[in-house]
C-alpha cells in the first residue's frame, strides 16, 4: 500500500481530524498498514513499545494481567488510536495486552519517526500531542469507571 493510500485512510480517521494535508502526509510517510486476525495480539504487556496504531476497522481489547486472571480494561474500535506507551521514551514498554476481538486493519505509525517529525514541525507536534493527551484523559476516565464497577 502506498503512502498516498495511507494518507487517504488517515484523512478519514478522527485521529487526523485537525491535521492539514502536509501533516497527514508526514504521518503517512512513517506508517504502514497491517491486518490482524481475531484472537491475535497487536502487542503484549511489557513488550517494547515503538508504534502508534490507528484503528481503521475491527475491535481490540486492552487487557491487564491480574492475579485472578486477565481483566479487560477497555475495548477500542475504528474511531480510536491504540498504543500510547511509545511516548514514554526509547524504549517504552506496553502497559497492557492488546488482543484483537474482531478482525482489525490498523495504520501502524513508527513512534520514533513520528517523534522526529513532530520535533521538526512543532505545529504537527502540538496537534499530535494535544490529541494524544485528550485520548489519555478519556482512557484514564474510562479505566476509573471500570475499576469502580469492579469494586462494587
Amino acid at each position: 500500500m502506498s503512502a498516498n493510500d495511507i494518507e487517504e485512510m488517515l484523512r478519514a480517521h478522527p485521529f487526523c481530524a485537525n491535521l492539514d494535508h502536509a501533516e497527514i502526509a508526514a504521518v503517512a510517510a512513517v506508517a504502514h498498514v497491517a491486518s490482524f486476525a481475531p484472537n491475535t495480539f497487536v502487542f503484549r504487556e511489557n513488550g517494547v513499545a515503538g508504534h502508534l496504531y490507528v484503528i481503521m476497522e475491527g475491535v481490540i481489547r486492552l487487557e491487564l494481567s491480574a492475579p485472578a486472571g486477565t481483566e479487560t480494561i477497555q475495548t477500542l474500535d475504528a474511531d480510536d488510536a491504540l498504543g500510547l506507551s511509545w511516548l514514554e521514551g526509547t524504549p517504552g514498554r506496553w502497559m497492557f495486552d492488546a488482543q484483537v476481538e474482531e478482525a482489525a486493519t490498523l495504520v501502524v505509525i513508527d513512534g520514533p519517526a513520528l517523534q522526529a517529525a513532530c520535533d521538526a514541525n512543532h505545529t504537527l507536534g502540538y496537534k499530535i500531542s494535544r490529541h494524544l493527551l485528550l485520548t489519555t484523559t478519556q482512557r484514564l476516565q474510562a479505566t476509573r469507571i471500570r475499576l469502580l464497577d469492579l469494586y462494587r
